[in-house]
């Protein structure tokens, strides 16, 4: 019953929660668009446009439930947050493609349930509502449950009957109409369901194998030809030594450019260059006027979560989250600040001297998305609302590891010797450079500036905090040899904070000018009438050239915030290759676009293919090159002389099976080959091309599968395959054959 499953999960599939005689609809399928040729509809079938309305509908359906459901899983994970625009984007997206693939689902198979006569009665819809044969959607609707929370078929008899009772007040009447309309829809649903219980149940008894059929998939599994065999892996021949000309390329492309794999959907080659929109000199001195102001205020309230969620751009629960200073023991800049508890160097001096509560600040600095690990700068204030005291250290190190190159007598006496360089040249910081093998430290001369006890490894922490201020120190730990100097010790704050921050943004003529120097980077590609002038003027302005290849339904261009401004301009209908965009703001960038290639839905031009058929032309120059090397041999040990690994190899095979075990590999032309008629027992191929290499083999034996008049088995199994597969056979059968068309982001982006 798996494909009964399947083709009811394709329909509209519901969670119902009837209140006040209200249903809820959620409608599920999986159904692909296969690209866009037409700009009015939205989708045709059969050459015909689909139902805008119902798509419109359907579309609205999905997607508000889709946002309500998001909105309170957000509510349970984060109170009071909002959905992203990128999760709106993304539900929206996820709405309109259920929508449409509900489309094409009852448009498809209403047309052959129409065509053969498929019906379902009055009566059988009672049974699945309340007969003997209730459906597990009905079971499913909360109201239909008795006090024990059991389905109960006289709430679905109850229910049936009030739904006729047509209210007299208005606003109690249009809550019913809305109701018996989505009751309505859902008994539709159920219908159609039955409906495709039956289309599935012909389809599947209609299908048949035949004694044939079953005997070759008995012989198939067990015949066996006991084989040796010397092969050439492509894999592990050296590229360099083989040519691959653009002839080879395109006879390549001549023989296979019908296959599917290279079929093209509609795309487009863009070139873009991204020009950053930097806040100015004056931007910031805006800021930090306003973050003035704040602080003034700050400093005399008292709700301080309040404050902070009215003038910080971040959301604030909390108003004493403890911070310590970020450095290399953290992984972390000494200017970047996390607002989950660390602050940048640049405060310490201030957070130090502080006392409850103090406003510090305000200080500049960056902070990093932890989502995609973009950066941008900020301003912050930080009000202190708790402190305690706690003994840290101030060092600088040079690691000298142990490894599989460099024993440890060996790092010992390295270690040693930088010793002495450094007392007698004090030159810490150039060692440091030369020879430590900490990266997290060396940009920072070697140092670990300010950390508690127990932060380091054991021996570390005990030079930290145990050895002389000044002194060089020999410390062995698991990492290696470290040369320790400790700078200085300190009994230090470490706060508890409220935090407001804000990001320094570009003023509109900060924006408007970088707007202007983007129009004459434009201007200076066109006065450049080359061929290259894209990639000419972007040199000349150090702009780096990025390139993506795009298809029309994607929902991303990588690189870009706001892709669909990218795609509208790549797949307007005015569209010509050579075309440069105006420019696109995208967040804190502005993109200027370029236009290298269209590429249409069907057969692919040689230029759109070269690279992606290089490889395969590749194995093809390499296969007639060993295929000639391995012909006209005497034995398979001549053959073994001319491939790079030499050996001969046995394997027993069945023509059932597409793997070559024993060293072979997936070849099931290689197989084929070996199980023709002609060949007999002892005799020698010919070199034969697979898919991992070129074969050379020798049939030494060959076991006939024992007679077996009862192929009953065979046949249940080929048949029960072919009923497992009929159902998704079907409905790709009943797409193509509709040739189902979505427009969608054509008609959009056009």
């Amino acid at each position: 019953m798996a494909v009964i499953g399947r083709i009811q999960k394709n329909s509209v599939l519901l969670l119902i929660v009837i209140g006040g005689a209200m249903l809820a609809f959620i409608f599920t399928d999986n159904f692909k668009g296969d690209g866009a040729q037409e700009i009015v509809p939205n989708g045709t079938i059969y050459d015909e446009p689909f139902d805008e309305d119902e798509f419109e509908r359907l579309t609205d359906s999905y997607v508000n439930r889709g946002l309500n459901d998001a909105y309170q899983q957000q509510q349970q994970t984060a109170p009071g947050q909002p959905l992203s625009q990128e999760k709106q984007d993304q539900i929206k997206n996820t709405g309109e493609d259920q929508a449409f693939n509900e489309v094409v689902r009852r448009n498809l198979m209403n047309r052959e349930f129409d065509k053969i006569g498929i019906t379902c009665t009055v009566d059988e819809l009672n049974d699945m509502l309340h007969g003997n044969h209730v459906h597990p959607w009905v079971m499913d609707v909360p109201i239909f449950r008795d006090l024990t929370g059991e389905f109960s078929k006289d709430s679905v008899r109850n229910f049936l009957i009030k739904m006729e009772d047509e209210p007299i007040e208005e606003e109690a009447r249009v809550r019913w109409e809305e109701g018996k309309n989505q009751w309505m829809e859902f008994e539709r649903e159920l219908k159609d369901t039955r409906k495709a219980d039956k289309y599935v149940s012909l389809i599947k008894k209609g299908l048949f194998v035949n004694s044939l059929e079953a005997q070759h998939q008995y012989d198939g599994g067990n015949e066996i030809r006991n084989i040796r065999f010397v092969m050439q892996r492509y894999s592990d021949l050296n590229v360099d030594d083989y040519e691959v000309t653009d002839a080879d390329i395109q006879a390549y492309y001549d023989e296979h450019k019908t296959e599917k794999q290279y079929e093209m959907v509609e795309s487009r080659d863009i070139e873009f260059v991204s020009i950053p929109v930097i806040p100015s000199a004056e931007d910031f001195d805006s800021l930090a006027s306003k973050m003035s102001k704040i602080k003034t205020k700050f400093e005399s309230v008292e709700d301080n979560i309040a404050f902070m969620n009215l003038n910080s751009d971040d959301v604030a629960s909390n108003d004493s989250i403890e911070y310590s200073m970020g450095d290399a023991t953290l992984n972390l800049p000494p200017n970047q600040f996390v607002p989950t508890g660390t602050y940048p160097a640049v405060a310490d001096e201030a957070i130090q001297a502080s006392e409850v509560g103090d406003v510090i600040g305000p200080f500049q600095t960056r902070i990093v998305n932890p989502q995609d690990q973009s950066e941008k700068d900020i301003m912050f204030l930080g009000k202190v609302t708790g402190t305690r005291v706690e003994n840290q250290s101030w060092v600088r190190h040079i690691l000298i590891s142990i490894d599989a190159t460099r024993g440890e007598e060996e790092a010992k006496v390295l270690a040693d010797e930088i010793i002495a360089d450094i007392e007698a040249n004090d030159n810490f910081v150039a060692n440091v450079t030369e020879h430590s093998e900490d990266p997290g430290s060396i940009e920072n001369g070697g140092e670990y500036k300010w950390f508690p006890e127990g932060r380091m490894v054991p021996e570390f922490n005990d030079a930290s905090f145990n050895g002389e201020i000044g002194q060089l120190q020999l410390v062995k730990t698991t990492f290696g040899f470290h040369i320790v100097e400790v700078l200085a010790r300190a009994e230090r704050v470490v706060p508890k904070m409220a935090i407001v921050t804000k990001e320094v943004k570009p003023s509109d003529f900060t924006m408007k000018y970088t707007e202007e120097q983007v129009f004459d980077y434009i201007f200076r590609i066109n006065d450049n009438k080359s061929d290259s002038a894209f990639y000419e003027v972007a040199a000349d302005s150090a702009y780096t050239v990025m390139n993506s290849r795009i298809w029309i339904g994607q929902t991303y261009v990588t690189g870009v915030k706001k892709y669909k401004r990218i795609m509208r301009f790549a797949f307007n209908a005015n569209a010509i290759e050579g075309d440069i965009s105006d420019p696109i703001l995208d967040g804190n960038q502005y993109i200027v676009a370029y236009l290298s290639n269209i590429i249409e839905k069907g057969e692919p031009k040689f230029e759109d293919v070269k690279e992606q058929m290089r490889f395969s032309a590749l194995k093809d120059v390499q296969a007639r090159a060993y295929m000639e090397k391995m012909a006209n041999k005497n034995s398979l040990a001549d053959v073994a002389k001319e491939v790079t690994n030499g050996n001969i190899l046995n394997a027993q095979i069945t023509y059932g099976a597409n793997v070559i075990a024993g060293g072979g590999g997936n070849e099931p032309e290689v197989i084929g080959a070996l199980f023709r008629d002609e060949l007999t027992a002892g005799a020698m191929t010919v070199p034969i091309k697979g898919r991992t290499g070129v074969y050379v083999a020798i049939l030494d034996e060959i076991t006939p599968a024992e007679a077996k008049e009862d192929v009953t088995v065979e046949r249940d199994f080929v048949l029960q395959a072919r009923r497992s597969s009929s159902d998704n056979l079907v409905i790709r059968a009943l797409r193509e054959k509709a040739d189902v068309i979505d427009n969608r982001r054509k008609r959009e982006y056009q």
